[in-house]
């Protein structure tokens, strides 16, 4: 017991130090490979990736958005232009003119930036309260200078103004998780957001859960990949995390042979360096 907290309080840790600076983006090959390694952690970018976000995008990792609808940008519902607008606009939203509580320690200059990006958001929404991706930005604002409760309250709202958008449940799932310790409400939202969508980002959101922090003494953590695995056949993100449960949990010959099925699509993919990542984990496993 005592191993599994320092592991997931080391993840925590990892994940608290990216998350000041920008917004979190999907989990691509990028993670995959950190992945490979032996811990998962979100990748920050500049708050100009906007289209990539937390659970944590406007369009999931099956090239369509929130809510299913190819290529498009919508929200679940009424689109301008390529302006995602909520579903239900007469739904009352957050105050836009409430204490932002930023992270004790956060240095000054840092804090102004943030503010200011803040303002502007809320700016926005008080011109047009309507706009989805903007509602999205505030949220994830309000989450990177650690004010939690703020970003809870406007993914709630979301869930409600747009409730055939997973990107909202999945977010919560992420914040209940890692940041408010709701464990409970963190399996009801990631399982939520995969009734929505299939996007594979759910379930490893959910896998983590159950691997470092809930229902340990179950065999959930992989159960929910092979779910995944069932609704997304050949993903690479989810075979690489299952083979990755595999070898942290003493079961080499299982680790390869999900390896070796993630192998087989990096090379069909041409991905040099996956490839060369899965290839060494491969000879790292203990076989008999």
């Amino acid at each position: 017991m005592e191993n599994t907290e320092n592991q997931e309080n080391t993840q925590i840790q990892k994940e608290s130090k990216s998350k000041k600076y920008g917004y979190l983006i999907g989990i691509g090959i990028a993670t995959l490979l950190i992945i490979a390694l032996g811990y998962y952690i979100v990748i920050d970018l500049s708050p100009k990736s906007i289209e990539n976000k937390d659970t944590n995008i406007t369009q999931d990792s099956t090239g369509k958005d929130a809510v299913g609808n190819d290529g498009g940008a919508s929200a679940g519902g009424v689109v301008i232009g390529a302006e995602p607008l909520v579903d239900n606009p007469d739904i009352p939203h957050p105050s836009l003119t409430r204490v932002v509580s930023y992270e004790s320690g956060m240095d000054p200059a840092t804090q102004a930036t943030m503010k200011g990006k803040i303002d502007d958001t809320r700016k926005k929404l008080t011109e047009d309260s309507t706009l989805f991706a903007q509602w999205l930005d505030l949220a994830l604002l309000y989450k990177t200078v650690g004010d939690y409760k703020g970003a809870e309250e406007v993914w709630l709202y979301l869930t409600e103004a747009s409730p055939r958008a997973s990107i909202s449940f999945g977010n919560l799932g992420n914040l209940y998780h890692l940041y408010l310790k709701n464990y409970p409400k963190a399996e009801e939202y990631f399982r939520k957001a995969i009734e929505l969508s299939p996007d594979p980002q759910h379930f490893t959101g959910l896998h983590e859960l159950y691997r470092y922090s809930y229902k340990q003494g179950s065999t959930l953590a992989v159960d929910v990949l092979e779910e995944g695995l069932a609704k997304n056949p050949g993903n690479i993100m989810l075979l690489m995390a299952l083979g990755e449960y595999y070898r942290l949990n003493d079961k080499p010959q299982l680790a390869e042979e999900t390896y070796v099925q993630a192998l087989k699509i990096a090379q069909a993919l041409g991905d040099g360096n996956l490839i060369n990542s899965i290839e060494a984990l491969i000879k790292s496993l203990p076989l008999k």
